[in-house]
């Protein structure tokens, strides 16, 4: 039986997400932040909070270690390819509710999805093709691309097999 689209669209996502979350830990642990009181309870008062959402991740890096990736293309990309894994996740495979308000933003998205990913959007169910699942892969990959090339050209090259 052949997986279904959509679960290959999610575990790219995911596939992103435990990579640049372990790269944040890694991040995390090499600036020894921990190693006094104050930076051990800050870290403790911020929990999973750190790399909760893309939004707590991008601002993270940028603020914590001068990452600051948010405006590339190849993150925008990646958060397309994340919108349409939390409708699969969060809403069956249609936009959820939060991607519907407000409308325009709703207009935007469906839009993006179109024309990046070539997802089309029936009233508010997601259509993924086999083109789309290319798509969304290819953007995964070119995110981790762009990614470790920023880590590595500021040299934070980390050990991703490590958890």
């Amino acid at each position: 039986m052949a997986v279904k689209r959509e679960w290959l669209v999610v575990d790219a996502a995911t596939a992103v997400e435990v990579h640049v979350s372990r790269a944040l830990r890694q991040l995390v642990a090499r600036s020894q932040v921990s190693s006094t009181a104050l930076g051990g309870a800050l870290l403790a008062e911020l929990g999973d909070g750190i790399d909760k959402t893309w939004p707590s991740r991008l601002d993270w890096l940028s603020r914590g270690f001068g990452i600051s990736i948010k405006g590339e293309t190849y993150v925008q990309e990646l958060l397309l390819v994340v919108d349409c894994r939390n409708a699969i996740v969060h809403a069956s495979g249609s936009m959820t509710k939060q991607q519907m308000s407000p409308f325009g933003k709703a207009l935007d998205l469906r839009k993006r999805l179109k024309t990046v990913l070539e997802i089309d959007v029936h009233a508010t169910r997601l259509v993924i093709g086999e083109k789309s699942v290319e798509k969304s892969v290819a953007a995964c990959r070119r995110f981790i691309e762009g990614f470790d090339k920023e880590l590595i050209g500021r040299q934070y090259a980390v050990n991703l097999k490590e958890g």
